[in-house]
């Protein structure tokens, strides 16, 4: 059978988004393989006579759309396994610095590692800029390094891998003075609690007067923020609002005002 022309058929039907020509598609890939002679039980003919002729096609492809040429080979590696390339990245900003932002500071990562790969000459971005989309470890070097080394642990050598690693994950994390605006509710009965807590730039918005924050003629607040004392003025949300269960609603009529506490902090 000839895989490499149903597998094109594939491929032309993912680029053209026709869900129908799609199924049709892999349906006729798999029929192929049922009629093959190779048993596609096994891993390694499965990956020698399906695999590689796909990836042999996505490379090829690959090389047209770097903008340069990539003797190393390791732009195209970023194309073709950018999954695995991003997910690494991502994870260790996660485990270091919280889910905050991390897949654009991946993707700030990987379009720096393929512009110095591109311009090697040219000098590195600063990383310690206060920007939501850059890193707040490491510098643009021990980045590019670290890209390097997730090439050699695709390929089984883990050694610089596990290096640039520690090195990233002893960097020291960066920190920015920001305001926090601690907002509280005043209750009639004079009581007040903290409803919530915003890093805010550039303007600040009472809850009260945000449309998203009520549910009819109730107030919504996350159930934890709202004390034991201040429960039996508390409405339940319908059960079919989404935020059923997270946040309980406080009448409008029970409430006085709002008003935040201002501070800088590091973050």
């Amino acid at each position: 059978m000839d895989f490499e022309n149903e597998i094109r058929n594939v491929i032309e039907a993912i680029l053209t988004q026709d869900a129908e020509k799609n199924a049709a598609a892999v349906s006729a890939l798999k029929n192929a393989i049922n009629q093959s002679p190779y048993n596609f039980h096994d891993p390694n003919v499965y990956d020698t006579v399906l695999m590689y002729p796909i990836r042999q096609m996505t490379g090829a492809v690959a090389d047209n759309y770097l903008g340069f040429k990539d003797k190393t080979g390791k732009a195209a590696f970023m194309y073709l396994n950018y999954d695995f390339v991003e997910s690494n990245i991502s994870k260790l900003m996660q485990k270091r610095t919280g889910w905050s932002a991390s897949v654009d500071k991946a993707k700030t990562v990987i379009s720096t590692y393929l512009k110095y790969l591109s311009h090697p000459e040219e000098e590195l971005p600063d990383f310690c800029k206060d920007h939501y989309w850059l890193p707040k470890f490491g510098s643009a070097k021990e980045w590019i390094e670290y890209c390097d080394s997730l090439i050699d642990l695709y390929y089984g050598e883990p050694e610089r891998y596990l290096e640039t690693y520690r090195t990233l994950l002893k960097a020291d994390i960066r920190k920015f003075k920001r305001t926090l605006y601690e907002w509280y509710l005043v209750l009639n009965t004079g009581e007040e609690f903290s409803i919530d807590s915003r890093i805010i730039d550039d303007e600040i918005r009472d809850p009260l007067k945000e449309s998203s924050n009520w549910a009819g003629e109730l107030f919504m607040v996350v159930a934890r923020r709202i004390p034991e004392s201040a429960r039996p003025i508390c409405k339940k949300l319908p059960e079919d609002s989404i935020y059923s269960g997270i946040f309980l609603g406080i009448p409008k009529d029970k409430i006085k005002k709002t008003y935040f506490i201002k501070k800088e902090v590091l973050i």
